[in-house]
């Protein structure tokens, strides 16, 4: 093979790894745009179904003590169904660890009793309220199928709205309008 030939496969090859390389990179920039577009676009519907009354079950801190949602009652509040062993659940919950803001309206954290063990290991902001039920008894009777999720609550344990988080932002956003109220 003659040089001219070499250094024209050499240069096609390098051509050929630069644009592989720009492909990339223009994939791991759009990436992100992509996701929340095919979220939004293909949202599919969501449970409990705005205006939903909360049940009442009892619910857990990590003293023991019992809550039931009826105490709730008379203030709007931002529910956050969460695991400690989901990936979508963790990186909202790194966001949690490293915020130093903090909601205008109360939040509470429900999961398991194994994920709320694991997740009162004292990294999480003390505004935020971490209960556990039975057997999942909260998130199966208002037909969650999903997590992380959030379920934003009127003044009435109604389900005012809701939605996926991906970021710790997305909560702050969607307590925004109830707390202006």
């Amino acid at each position: 093979m003659s040089l001219p030939w070499i250094m024209v496969i050499l240069v096609l090859s390098v051509l050929v790894v630069a644009q592989g390389l720009t492909l990339i990179g223009l994939i791991t920039r759009i990436e992100p745009l992509l996701a929340r577009a095919e979220a939004h676009l293909m949202a599919p519907d969501l449970t409990p179904a705005q205006g939903t009354s909360l049940p009442e079950v009892d619910l857990y801190a990590a003293d023991g003590t019992v809550t039931r949602p009826s105490a709730w009652a008379g203030h709007p509040r931002l529910l956050l169904f969460a695991t400690a062993f989901c990936p979508s659940c963790d990186q909202l919950l790194d966001g949690l660890r490293t915020t130093s803001l903090a909601p205008d309206l109360p939040v509470t954290l429900i999961a398991g009793e194994d994920s709320a063990t694991i997740l009162r290991d004292g990294t999480l902001p003390t505004w935020l309220d971490i209960r556990h039920d039975i057997d999942s008894e909260l998130a199966d009777r208002m037909g969650v199928d999903r997590t992380p999720l959030a379920v934003l609550l009127d003044e009435d344990n109604r389900v005012r709205s809701t939605f996926v988080p991906h970021a710790v932002e997305d909560l702050f956003r969607a307590a925004e309008p109830v707390a202006a109220h």
